[in-house]
Parts: C-alpha cells; sequence; structure tokens
C-alpha cells in the first residue's frame, strides 16, 4: 500500500514514462526509495534527461502525497502497479507497459477474451448500429470489450457491449475525475457498474490531444484483436490500428459502403491486409477463440422469417446507402402509410437506420 502512495506521487511527475520509471527503479528498487531518492543520488543518474531529474525534484517539493493519496481513495479509485492480479496481463506484454493505471468499477476477468471495438468520432448512423451490434454479439459470447468512451463509435460499442449483458472497459485520454466527452457521464457511471473504467493520467488530469495515443495503445494492448468499426482516411482509430500491429496483434475492419467516405479508412485496411469481418465468427475463427453462445443473423443478412410481407418487400428496395423515405415507398409500390409503417418496425428490428432528412439505410 505505501509503494502504490509514492506510486501516485511519481505519476504527476510530468514526462515521466514506464521506460523513465524503470530506469528509477534499477537504480533504487523501490517507488518510495526512488520518491525520497537524495538530490545528488538523482544528478548522478544515467539514463534519464536533466530536465526529467529536476521535474522529480520540483514535483516532490510542491505536492502533498498524503493529501493525493486521500484523494484517490476518496473517490473509491484502485491504484494497480504492474504487480496487481487487476492490472491486464495482455498489457504487460507491449512495449511500454504503464507502471499504473487507476481504475474504478466493479472489476473484470483479465482471464476472458478482451477485443477492442474503436472507429471514429464522427460516424454514420450505420457505423453506430454496427457497433452496438458487435458490442452486443460479442459480450453475449463471453467476449469482454476494450473500447476509449470516445463520441461515436466508442459510445456505442460500450453501450452495445452494457446491453449484451458483458463486461466493459473504458480506457480514458484524462484521468477518472474527468468525463471526456462530458456527455458521457452517465454512461461512464454504467461501465462502473458493470466494467472498468481505467487511465494511467492522474486523476485531474483533463484530455489533452497528445493523451489520446497514449490511450490507445493501451486499447489495442489489452486485446487480442483490434476491430475498426467506421473510419475516414484520417481517423485517429487507424493510429490504434498501427499500435496493435506493432504489438503483434490481430487487426481488422467493418466493411461499408463504397460509396461512404466513413468507411475508406476501414477499406485502406483491408487492402493492406486486415481481415474483413463480416459477422462475429470470422473474429471468433481469427482469434481461435470458442463458438457462439447464442446464434443471431449476421450483419448483412436479414431474417426473412421475422419479416411481415411489407417488411419483406420494403427491405428489399433500401440500399446501404442513405436513401429517402419516399423514394423507397415508391419503389416498393407499397402505401405511404404502410411503408412509413414498416419502416418504423425494420428500424425498431435493427434491420435499417435513420438519419437525418428521413433518409434510411440497410444495416442488416
Amino acid at each position: 500500500m505505501e509503494d502504490l502512495k509514492y506510486l501516485v506521487g511519481l505519476s504527476l511527475v510530468p514526462g515521466l514514462g514506464p521506460k523513465s520509471y524503470d530506469a528509477l527503479i534499477r537504480a533504487f528498487g523501490s517507488p518510495k526509495e526512488a520518491w525520497q531518492a537524495p538530490e545528488e543520488a538523482l544528478a548522478s543518474l544515467s539514463g534519464l534527461k536533466e530536465t526529467l531529474k529536476k521535474d522529480i525534484l520540483t514535483t516532490r517539493r510542491a505536492l502533498s502525497l498524503d493529501r493525493e493519496w486521500h484523494r484517490v481513495t476518496k473517490q473509491g479509485v484502485r491504484v494497480l502497479s504492474r504487480e496487481d492480479p487487476l492490472y491486464p496481463p495482455l498489457l504487460k506484454n507491449i512495449y511500454d507497459p504503464p507502471f499504473l493505471l487507476y481504475a474504478r468499477g466493479k472489476g473484470v476477468d483479465w482471464g476472458r477474451p478482451w477485443v477492442a471495438l474503436v472507429g471514429s468520432r464522427k460516424m454514420t448512423a450505420y457505423g453506430r448500429e454496427m457497433a452496438l451490434w458487435l458490442g452486443r454479439e460479442l459480450a453475449l459470447r463471453g467476449i469482454g470489450v476494450v473500447s476509449g468512451m470516445a463520441r461515436g463509435i466508442d459510445t456505442w460499442a460500450h453501450r452495445g457491449a452494457l446491453k449484451g449483458g458483458g463486461e466493459t472497459a473504458a480506457v480514458l485520454g484524462s484521468g477518472l475525475c474527468c468525463c471526456y466527452p462530458p456527455e458521457n457521464r452517465g454512461l461512464q457511471q454504467e461501465i462502473c457498474r458493470q466494467g472498468l473504467v481505467l487511465s494511467e493520467f492522474p486523476l485531474l488530469t483533463g484530455p489533452k490531444p497528445q493523451h489520446f495515443p497514449l490511450r490507445n495503445r493501451i486499447i489495442s494492448g489489452i486485446s487480442l484483436g483490434t476491430v475498426v468499426v467506421e473510419a475516414a482516411e484520417k481517423s485517429g482509430a487507424l493510429i490504434t490500428a498501427d499500435q496493435a500491429l506493432e504489438q503483434g496483434r490481430e487487426v481488422f475492419a467493418l466493411p461499408g459502403p463504397v460509396t461512404s467516405p466513413a468507411s475508406r479508412g476501414c477499406h485502406n485496411l483491408i487492402k493492406q491486409g486486415a481481415k474483413l469481418v463480416q459477422d462475429v465468427e470470422d473474429l471468433l475463427e481469427e482469434l481461435a477463440l470458442p463458438g457462439p453462445g447464442e446464434q443471431s443473423h449476421p450483419a448483412g443478412e436479414a431474417g426473412p422469417a421475422d419479416l411481415s410481407p411489407d417488411e419483406q418487400r420494403l427491405l428489399e428496395v433500401i440500399p446501404y446507402h442513405p436513401c429517402p423515405g419516399d423514394r423507397l415507398a415508391a419503389e416498393s409500390g407499397l402505401p405511404a402509410a404502410r411503408a412509413k409503417a414498416a419502416l418504423t418496425i425494420l428500424e425498431i428490428k435493427g434491420m435499417i437506420a435513420q438519419e437525418a432528412g428521413n433518409l434510411f439505410l440497410r444495416i442488416k
């Protein structure tokens, strides 16, 4: 417990990353000894930048370590060292595993398989439905879902896992006391009740652009594989895919409509060798995981027996790109009122999605 308090102190030193931390421990033996090291011993230590040595001294002079530790315990946060059994085991195998993780929540079973679902913040209705579907289907099969709780795909991947009654872990690009985006505060509370929220950043740290690539390496590092659900050509989700490859993990991508700019990043990944995902069984097979615990219609396949004649007739003319509802009614030959009712039911059944402007597209 005492070492954890000093770990918290070291996590507040600007620029102290995993490799610098390891150098300190090799030199001084423990977090406590590193924190309390005499100035002369720090000054003579090779392998650390002079600015970092100064930052260590400045931080420990300015910081009330007891007050910071009280903040951690008062917030119900657990501090995980690499030796803690709650520290994700796969994460220890990456090049630069965090020397500390702040964790809040019920806890999860790291012994089960974990898969990362990531994608664009500026998602389409198709991307939203696919993230929700994949998160749910993985959860139903006992597979944990990791994401970053960002706007867009991340949010709906977590929601899908929660809907499926499974475990989900959110890795933040801010401290645990700074919910970002703020509208996901309720989602963060749900995840805490059914899973775990993690961060390597001190509790009060706000979101900064440089934090998110660091966050992404944890998302991919926890997981057996990373699935890019929807991403434009320059999406930040592609950074997570690159990091997964560097870590020796599998990378998957969902195809989208060929006309959609929101899916071009996914299509480029597939061209470069990422595994194409059409249904959950594709993931299970590639990752050598057990078969499904519950069967469902794969993405892109309707369940005709579950549809009324009007719904089936309308579904046959709905494309995989947005199309006006009145045009769909005309092409199906159904009266406007019956077409509108069928569109509503198809959306409820998860076969289609609606976008602004009375546009509809098929997703299953």
